[in-house]
């Protein structure tokens, strides 16, 4: 892999630094939480000190990871930041990722290592283990560094980093960015299984394990459900007030997952949008690629200030629900016709 030649600073770094901080990236999703408490195990099997830091609360659900006790609910702008060594932002394309104020500066003498799979990732850390084109997960680019640095999976690490691969494949449902990614994820997923990770255990946590809101989210999310036929895309959109009355408030980023499957599978469109109220005041938009081939959403993202994957991106907007649906409809409708005059 291309970003091998880069894993021995990586663990020079490391090796040189006392104190380090991972922390996760807003509304974290299991490849962050696997990937981050796999490394965290890691660096604390190395005599580190160990932070692990989330702005946004963690699915409780997932309590039964190993290690998910080392996660505190913090900004990391509340940190003092005079002991740490060093950060590593996984699964992050920038430090603005990691928290909810104007932007996480970061003293020079505080050294940054970023590891990600996002193709609009801009590079801005001193290290970045970076690779979109040959992975699906921040997981598979943790087993990468693992494998070189001859750290031995356990089956702790092995659940936490399969955990991670499935989660942000969809059970390998989801598209990959490339057919090698493919193969490399059903390879990855191989040696994590032959190392103890629970297939069938955390399938059924994904599948068979839903609660009742989630439920109802997925109801009303589809009841809400719209198509622009013109433009070929659709789009949901949810308000804080039936947030609310679904019994939500404070957890709708951990249901949202349930909807996302259902953006990219309507005959006749190339796209689906998803935009919700979030307990912070922001609008969380996200957007599915109906096809792998097809258009790519990450370009839509970046028009709007956000970034993802050719299939799956995301934005953040602080604006009222209703500014943000013009806007992103807008912004959708010339996006789709650029698309559509290429065809």
């Amino acid at each position: 892999m291309v970003m091998q030649e880069k894993f021995p600073k990586v663990q020079e770094i490391i090796d040189s630094s006392k104190s380090i901080l991972i922390p996760f990236h807003v509304h974290p999703d299991g490849d962050m939480v696997g990937s981050g408490l796999a490394m965290a195990a890691y660096l604390k099997s190395a005599g580190k000190k160990v932070r692990v830091v989330s702005v946004d609360p963690v699915n409780p659900e997932w309590k039964f990871l190993p290690y998910f006790d080392l996660i505190e609910n913090i900004d990391p702008l509340e940190l003092n930041l005079a002991s740490i060594d060093l950060i590593i932002f996984i699964d992050s394309e920038s430090s603005k990722r990691v928290t909810r104020g104007a932007g996480f500066s970061i003293p020079d003498e505080i050294k940054t290592i970023g590891v990600d799979h996002h193709k609009t990732n801009p590079q801005e850390f001193q290290i970045n283990i970076l690779n979109y084109e040959e992975v699906s997960s921040a997981a598979q680019l943790i087993l990468e560094y693992f494998t070189v640095v001859d750290f031995p999976l356990n089956k702790e690490i092995a659940l936490l980093l399969y955990w991670g691969l499935i989660m942000d494949t969809g059970l390998f449902e989801y598209f990959a960015p490339s057919p090698l990614a493919k193969i490399k994820a059903h390879e990855d997923a191989a040696t994590l299984l032959t190392a103890g990770a629970p297939h069938d255990q955390l399938v059924h946590r994904i599948r068979g394990n839903q609660n009742l809101e989630t439920i109802k989210f997925l109801a009303k999310g589809l009841s809400n459900l719209q198509i622009d036929k013109e433009y070929r895309f659709c789009w949901t959109v949810f308000s804080n007030l039936e947030i609310d009355e679904l019994g939500l408030g404070g957890k709708v980023s951990m249901v949202r997952f349930s909807i996302k499957p259902f953006l990219n599978c309507l005959k006749g469109t190339d796209f689906g949008i998803l935009l919700t109220e979030d307990e912070n005041n922001f609008i969380s938009v996200s957007l599915r690629a109906r096809r792998q081939d097809g258009v790519d959403v990450s370009e839509l993202a970046r028009i709007l200030g956000g970034g993802g994957h050719r299939a799956a991106a995301g934005i953040k907007l602080k604006m009222s629900l209703e500014e943000a649906e013009k806007l992103v409809l807008e912004m959708a409708r010339k996006f789709a016709r650029k698309e559509l005059k290429t065809e």
